[in-house]
Formats: C-alpha cells, sequence, structure tokens
C-alpha cells in the first residue's frame, strides 16, 4: 500500500487566524481555573495514631481480623467484655473467677487460668490484673487479630491479640443518655458527651452505672464507670491526649452449680456464703500520649 502525505504551506496569515480561534478557550479555561481555586474548600483531617498497631491496612496485616463497632455492641445489647468476645468465632469463654474478671481463649489457648486475660487498649497493655470486668461504654471499636500476633504486640497467648479502641474527644457537640432495664431487676444508665472547650482542646467524658440481681439466690452485682478524656492540638502537627479510666465494682463472688449424674442439683441455689457480702473492686487507670506528625488512624473532627 502506497501511502501519500500532503503538506499545506504555513503563512503568516493561517498562523494569525489559528492563534485568534484558540484566544477565547484559553481564556475561557483560565478564568475557570481561578474559580474553581476560589470555589475549593480545603478540610483538615488529623488524627492519632495507634501504639504498635499504627496505621497498617488490614489487608496488609498478616492475621485474621475480626472488628466489632460501637454500633454492633448496642444493637446487640452487649455492655461488657466477655460478652462481646462471644460474637467472635474461634474465641470461647473460660473461668473468670466467679464473675469477677475477664478470661477469655482465642484459638484454644487461654494462658494461666488463675490470672484475668490480657488485651491492649488503645495499643497499650492492659488487663493481667484485678481490675474487675471490662465495661463498653466508652469502646469506639475492637479488633481481634488471630494468629500469633502477641509476638508482634508483647501482650496475649499465641492464640491471638484482642485490642480495644475508646472512643476519643471530638471539637463539634456530640453526646448521648440511654437507660435499660432487664429481667431479674436489671437496671443500667448509660451517657456520653463530647465538645470543644477552645480551639485547641476538646474534652470526652462517658460512663455508666448499672445495678443488677441474678437468677441465682442472694447474688448481685453493681458498678460505676467514668471516663474523661481530653485532647490538646499543641502545633499543627503535635498532639496531646489524655485519658483516664475508673471502675467500682461490688459483684458476689459465685463459683457454679453442683451436678450430680450429670444434671444440675438446681440453678438457683448459691453455695458461697452470702454473709461475706460482695467483692470490692476499685482500679484507677490512666493513658497520656504525645504525638508529633501524627496520621488519620482515629480521625477525629478538627
Amino acid at each position: 500500500m502506497q501511502r501519500t502525505t500532503v503538506t499545506y504551506p504555513k503563512t503568516y496569515l493561517s498562523l494569525l487566524i489559528a492563534s485568534a480561534l484558540c484566544l477565547p478557550t484559553m481564556v475561557h479555561a483560565a478564568d475557570n481555573t481561578n474559580s474553581v481555586s476560589k470555589d475549593v474548600e480545603v478540610i483538615e483531617v488529623k488524627g492519632l495514631r495507634q501504639a504498635y498497631r499504627g496505621n497498617v491496612p488490614e489487608k496488609n496485616l498478616p492475621q485474621s481480623i475480626s472488628t466489632m463497632s460501637f454500633e454492633t455492641l448496642e444493637l446487640t445489647g452487649i455492655t461488657g467484655l466477655q460478652d462481646s468476645l462471644e460474637l467472635v468465632s474461634g474465641v470461647t469463654r473460660q473461668n473468670d473467677f466467679g464473675g469477677l474478671w475477664d478470661m477469655f481463649a482465642i484459638r484454644g489457648f487461654a494462658g494461666d487460668e488463675n490470672l484475668p486475660s490480657a488485651y491492649l487498649i488503645n495499643g497499650f497493655s492492659a488487663g493481667r490484673g484485678f481490675s474487675g470486668n471490662r465495661d463498653m461504654s466508652n469502646v469506639e471499636f475492637m479488633e481481634v487479630l488471630k494468629g500469633p500476633s502477641s509476638a508482634l504486640y508483647g501482650r496475649g497467648e499465641p492464640g491471638g491479640t484482642v485490642n480495644i479502641t475508646t472512643k476519643k474527644p471530638q471539637f463539634n457537640e456530640q453526646g448521648y443518655i440511654k437507660v435499660t432495664a432487664g429481667s431479674f431487676n436489671t437496671y443500667r444508665a448509660e451517657g456520653d458527651y463530647t465538645n470543644a472547650i477552645t480551639d485547641d482542646v476538646a474534652f470526652r467524658i462517658n460512663g455508666a452505672y448499672e445495678d443488677a440481681q441474678s437468677y441465682r439466690d442472694t447474688v448481685e452485682k453493681q458498678k460505676t464507670i467514668l471516663t474523661p478524656s481530653f485532647i490538646y492540638q499543641a502545633t499543627d502537627n503535635t498532639l496531646v491526649s489524655y485519658e483516664l479510666e475508673y471502675l467500682d465494682q461490688e459483684a458476689d463472688m459465685d463459683r457454679g452449680v453442683v451436678f450430680v449424674e450429670g444434671k444440675p442439683f438446681s440453678y438457683s441455689n448459691f453455695y458461697g456464703e452470702p454473709a461475706d457480702g460482695p467483692v470490692e473492686i476499685d482500679a484507677l487507670g490512666h493513658q497520656l500520649q504525645i504525638q508529633h506528625d501524627f496520621a488519620n488512624d482515629w480521625g477525629f473532627n478538627a
């Protein structure tokens, strides 16, 4: 096949006509650019980087991860850590010392049965102490990293690690109050409120009070949880956060029922000594973080 090329001569007149035709389009494009740049609203999102866990996407982690949000816990009515972990496959209940602490096994690894199970709060070590039952009133979401992640994060058994991320202060006003009642004279009041104090400081306070009896005779439980927290944006890329957790728990130590020939003698009988009274637990925890050049991991509104 023969290709024929036709060349048109370039004259000063043709170049002048072409420039004149393109000029309105170029001016219009420049006007649009200036208009768009003036109308664009710049939004800067800032947050806290999670200790150890960092901001690594879930798809890049070598473990299987199950995540539960506060909305899921609220819809199911779950208020305790041990109950919430029953929603995760591969996690089972263990000896909870008569209902006084949280004990669980991930993929069959229970650890020391004479101590509560270890877990992380905002990436830092928690549990492993006589600190009562963990309440979920201040939990934003919870991750269960299955597999030998304890070798990476320094807490938990080889079966996996539980990491709890708490609610963070927001610079816009939010809050709720919730009252619930249930069987066996169970009553619970829960609240949460956050707002800005200044342009650089925000606070949040949440907690709950619970008073409940049981299907077991003379067994009762009272619990008060209070969690205030603050965030201070010291500079454009430096953030200081402080969080305090207070727990006051009174609960009877109930070691269970007696089985005779494979059947329970009575579900309602309490085999402890009611005159001994409840076991009282007062726990106080602090967490202070100073982060520089942080990334958008927890995403509070600035």
